[in-house]
């Protein structure tokens, strides 16, 4: 690799936008987070502008963990891991306009860089589900991976998919055409992945291991770990900030967030309290807030994103056992211009 870290592009839990141009409308944009209910069924709604929950909850299939907004911010896809389905709500009007039947448990869920699919790492039933974004439907055969996948993202190429499996210490690699390669040995029961690439095109792997209290950093052209970091008790989700500088690293067991520069050489870790057992995590699209779902305390904790001393701003009441966070920017079709009504009297 010639680099650590520059240019994002693709994250798990993080959308970084792509529009097209919109006819006869304007283009307006509005930060959302959502927010999955586990305990409530539901999913909520937070305006990232003013870090306030915003309309009434809404209602998705059996207890709802991971979650993705599209990169055109017009879709949300939610993962039911009771119901094994996956919910898709359009963001215009926040209502569920689809429900799509996939594997045993499914837990992570990510979206093509391209729109055109989404994957479901099933968790009981071992293998990955992809969905034609187009019909809302699944195409093909799940396509096997390890034991107990629990998140998964696609490369920013739209190239590969790369599975955490819990299970059996590895990431499971897709060939996007289902082809499954080889597999990558990680640490202890890792839980989340996420991908980054440098300003020469070369892409990296974040892995978190839940059960041995580190991040694996992978050059996935080498199927190699190039580094590991230590982090807190029990990391399950990460996220990388939209400006690429900082990772973030909920810590399940003791309820904190680790940050550490995604330039490396790393230090250790900065740490930071949040709420009890932590889980989803993600990176308002502006860079301003980091948003962390507490299962154990009903709560999102907001932090505000500075380089050099980030701080808790405020714990968001209103939750049910949430798991999963997403942000996205959200396409607001506004009205054209009033026709010409020249000369008229």
């Amino acid at each position: 690799m010639r680099g650590w870290v520059a240019g994002l592009l693709v994250l798990s839990g993080v959308v970084v936008p792509l529009f097209s141009s919109m006819p006869a409308a304007a283009q307006a944009e509005r930060s959302r987070a959502y927010v999955t209910n586990f305990g409530a069924d539901t999913v909520s709604v937070v305006d990232t502008a003013t870090d306030k929950v915003i309309g009434q909850p809404i209602r998705v299939g059996d207890a709802p963990v991971g979650v993705a907004v599209s990169p055109n911010g017009t879709r949300v896809y939610v993962a039911n891991s009771r119901s094994n389905n996956v919910s898709v709500i359009n963001t215009a009007t926040n209502t569920v306009i689809a429900t799509v039947p996939v594997g045993s448990s499914p837990a992570g869920v990510a979206v093509s860089p391209d729109n055109s699919r989404v994957y479901v790492a099933n968790s009981d039933s071992n293998n990955v589900s992809v969905i034609n974004t187009a019909t809302n439907t699944v195409t093909g055969t799940p396509i096997p991976v390890g034991p107990s996948p629990k998140n998964l993202v696609v490369s920013p190429d739209n190239s590969r998919v790369y599975v955490a499996n819990s299970g059996s210490d590895t990431v499971s690699v897709i060939n996007t055409n289902t082809t499954v390669l080889s597999p990558i040995k990680v640490g202890r029961n890792p839980w989340d992945v996420a991908t980054v690439t440098d300003q020469f095109g070369d892409t990296l792997l974040y892995v978190t291991n839940s059960g041995s209290n580190n991040v694996s950093v992978i050059d996935p052209a080498q199927g190699q770990t190039i580094t590991t970091i230590n982090v807190g008790s029990q990391p399950h989700d990460l996220a990388v900030s939209p400006d690429n500088s900082l990772i973030y690293v909920t810590n399940f067991a003791d309820g904190t967030v680790s940050e550490f520069p995604a330039f490396g050489p790393v230090s250790p870790p900065a740490v930071f309290r949040v709420g009890h057992h932590p889980q989803g995590v993600a990176v308002s699209p502006a860079n301003r807030h980091i948003y962390v779902a507490n299962t154990g305390s009903n709560t999102v904790s907001v932090i505000t994103n500075n380089p050099t001393s980030p701080a808790l701003v405020n714990d968001v009441p209103g939750f049910t056992e949430p798991v999963g966070v997403a942000t996205g920017i959200i396409p607001q079709q506004l009205p054209g211009p009033s026709p010409c009504r020249c000369g008229a009297q």
